[in-house]
């Protein structure tokens, strides 16, 4: 008889420990956009200045091992829901991104600066020269998103589709449940409000130089995605590193020297 009552408060307190998380998470969501409020690690000293953005999952910590190693100042940025940022309640997209990172640079009284994106990052770069030319020097692609057809599904309106129907699982796959909630929402939100076509049809008309540096290796973002970027944009270089998506993590200088 004593079993029952028992199994009741374990019952209750399960219940009232999810409406506690809901209650935080919801918290959390209601934050509205507060670029200021915008974390970062800075690297180094003098110019030249290199705004650095990193993928999607990802935070500031993605360029631990390269930032100390690119000349210059770097200031590696949270974006908005992800890693120690606050979430915002606004469009996660790539130009969305790009506007926070013109943001930041005003904040920081940086009137001209490099974009350096890594992944997710480089559409968000591409889009930050888009919108104000005259304040990047320079755009730096690294192993970099930009067009659709180097998605799963090369098809835009099938590929488009297939966001919106993996959406709910992203949540629960197994590396989304090492993230905290913020970068969670970030990664999902982004993952939905990034468009790749309107990146690749910027690619063609940026006038800002740009350095693509990607992984022979690759198998994130192929190489021939980078070869074909190479062909859209009009003031690039292409420069291979012996590496794939992931050497960001483990071996920042065989980055940094094709940077260089």
């Amino acid at each position: 008889m004593s079993a029952r009552p028992q199994r009741s408060r374990v019952a209750l307190s399960v219940r009232l420990l999810l409406l506690l998380m809901i209650l935080v998470g919801a918290g959390q969501l209601l934050q509205l956009p507060a670029t200021q409020d915008i974390r970062f690690d800075r690297y180094g000293e003098g110019s030249p200045i290199t705004i650095a953005i990193h993928g999607s999952p990802g935070t500031r910590s993605d360029f631990t091992r390269l930032g100390p190693l690119i000349a210059g100042t770097v200031y590696a940025l949270d974006m908005p829901g992800f890693g120690d940022s606050p979430m915002a309640a606004q469009d996660y997209g790539v130009d969305a991104a790009g506007a926070v990172v013109l943001d930041f640079m005003d904040r920081q009284g940086i009137d001209r600066a490099r974009v350096l994106g890594y992944s997710w990052g480089g559409a968000v770069a591409v889009e930050a020269a888009v919108a104000a030319p005259a304040r990047i020097t320079e755009v730096v692609l690294l192993d970099s998103m930009g067009i659709p057809e180097a998605e799963p599904i090369a098809v835009y309106p099938l590929e488009r589709l297939r966001y919106w129907v993996s959406a709910p699982f992203l949540l629960a796959y197994p590396g989304s449940l090492v993230l905290d909630l913020p970068t969670r929402h970030g990664f999902l939100r982004s993952y939905l409000d990034t468009d790749l076509k309107q990146v690749a049809d910027h690619l063609a008309t940026l006038q800002t130089p740009t350095l693509i540096v990607h992984g022979r290796h690759d198998t994130v973002v192929e190489p021939w995605a980078a070869e074909r970027m190479h062909e859209l944009l009009p003031h690039s270089e292409l420069r291979w590193f012996d590496g794939g998506h992931g050497t960001i993590f483990y071996d920042g200088k065989v980055i940094a020297e094709a940077l260089e």
